[in-house]
């Protein structure tokens, strides 16, 4: 069987040029995923970092810019409901007259893990009694005739018992994040509450948070 020379020289040319094409269609790629770049620096590295302004409704962020349609709120109202002052409440409304009967259980976090829980003892209430909610969660049932006929979860912000008395000689700053929207897209989406936040809490953006 007669075996044929191998060309190194042309074996290391064929390599060489898969693997500028590769560099090539790897170049592209990033150039046509990712149009808008922005590189800051400044000329002088002696001096201070400049926190760029940038434009929050700049033409390049536009066609990524869009707004929801409003929430239409149900008209169905809950049967069961919590107002301001941690009381929770059957909606009379949503009875028709019948005589229901609800309990509610807290929702316990067992050994301090996140997959494990235990339901409280259950604290009955009806249209005549309401009761107290001593949990930020809490599992509710309704029962009409011996069927429950209503069960959902329940959840709201457990008011703590405790105050900060400030004086002349402490701060008295409040420091409010939105960690989940960036500066110039809450100026996009949320005019009308920063307009308020700066006319009635002299709201002050820290200038260094862009995200």
């Amino acid at each position: 069987m007669r075996a044929f020379p191998i060309n190194y020289c042309t074996r290391r040319k064929q390599v060489l040029l898969l693997l500028c094409c590769l560099v090539i269609l790897y170049g592209f790629k990033l150039h046509v995923e990712d149009d808008v770049q922005f590189n800051f620096i400044n000329i002088n590295g002696n001096e201070k970092c400049e926190i760029p302004k940038v434009n929050p409704f700049d033409e390049s962020i536009l066609p990524f810019f869009w707004k929801p349609n409003p929430i239409v709120c149900s008209e169905n109202t809950e049967l069961v409901y919590i107002d301001d002052d941690e009381m929770i409440h059957i909606n009379k409304n949503r009875t028709k007259g019948k005589h229901i009967e609800c309990y509610y259980q807290s929702v316990i976090r067992k050994e301090q893990s996140d997959d494990k829980i235990l339901f409280g003892t259950s604290v009955w209430f009806n249209e005549s009694r309401s009761a107290m909610m001593e949990s930020d969660f809490a599992k509710v049932v309704c029962v009409f005739e011996g069927k429950n006929i209503y069960e959902r979860l329940h959840y709201h912000i457990k008011k703590k018992q405790k105050y900060f008395k400030s004086d002349n000689d402490s701060f008295s700053v409040l420091l409010f994040g939105v960690d989940s929207m960036s500066r110039l897209a809450a100026i996009r989406e949320l005019p009308k509450t920063l307009t308020y936040l700066e006319k009635h809490l002299a709201l002050m953006f820290l200038m260094v948070i862009q995200k």
